[in-house]
């Protein structure tokens, strides 16, 4: 029975400890958490006076409702809005390195975040400022090495001035956290002169980490060639990938 027993208590010595350096595996080779899509933001100056310049209502016009009757996120007029959000909670499968889809390809650095009211304060957009470390490809002339260019996203969480918040919830197959590095494919909207994120890959103590859903499915199916690269080695690839003006799956 003794013998039993220290078999037993051993097997789960065992499996805690190969439990813990799995956990430990996946938590390093994880991307870093979307903390920004849980937390209230200040509302902005320019939000809160109503003093925006020529760019920042250019911007925000992208996200005014068409509708009439379309109920403001601020109203006073009933509790603050919670809204899931327009935007649908699939997404297209896209290359892993899409180079020709994007117009600037970079490696940055999320500098801040802030979320903004439409002009008619019926949705929220949330907008990242990045520090472009290397530009890799960009046809926009907008994304060169040593600017900082805006990233925008559908959706946010804002605290109005008397301490409501209001919410509508992002839907983003890319993960984005304020002081990470990234690998990022983007589209470039002129009229907002800002960045939409095509994809991301996460540059972490000298990794690649996947941020898409399908690239991180086919990363934990051993499909994936570039999840298991160094970040010189991507980099390299996205490189090649950009000369030659070609897709990588």
């Amino acid at each position: 029975m003794l013998t039993v027993r220290c078999r037993v208590a051993l097997l789960g010595v065992a499996l805690g400890a190969s439990v813990l350096s799995f956990s430990g595996q996946t938590t390093e080779n994880s991307p870093t958490p979307d903390a920004w899509k849980e937390s209230a933001f200040d509302i902005s100056q320019s939000d809160l006076t109503g003093k925006k310049d020529a760019l920042r209502q250019e911007r925000s016009a992208l996200f005014d409702d068409k509708r009439p009757d379309a109920r403001k996120l601020d109203s006073t007029a009933s509790d603050p809005v919670h809204r899931q959000g327009s935007f649908p909670p699939y997404f297209v499968r896209t290359p892993a390195i899409p180079v020709p889809e994007s117009d600037a390809v970079i490696v940055g650095t999320v500098k801040s975040v802030q979320p903004y009211l439409s002009n008619d304060h019926t949705h929220l957009y949330t907008e990242f400022s990045i520090a472009v470390e290397q530009t890799i490809k960009d046809i926009s002339n907008r994304a060169t090495q040593g600017e900082v260019i805006p990233i925008v996203v559908p959706g946010g969480k804002m605290r109005l001035q008397d301490g409501r918040v209001i919410e509508e919830k992002p839907f983003t197959n890319f993960t984005i956290a304020v002081g990470s590095r990234y690998v990022f494919f983007l589209r470039y909207n002129k009229t907002g002169q800002n960045f939409a994120v095509a994809k991301s890959w996460e540059l972490k103590n000298g990794a690649v980490i996947p941020t898409a859903h399908e690239d991180r499915m086919d990363a934990r199916e051993g499909k994936s060639e570039y999840a298991s690269m160094s970040e010189q080695s991507f980099i390299q690839a996205v490189h090649a990938a950009a000369d030659s003006q070609q897709d990588r799956q």
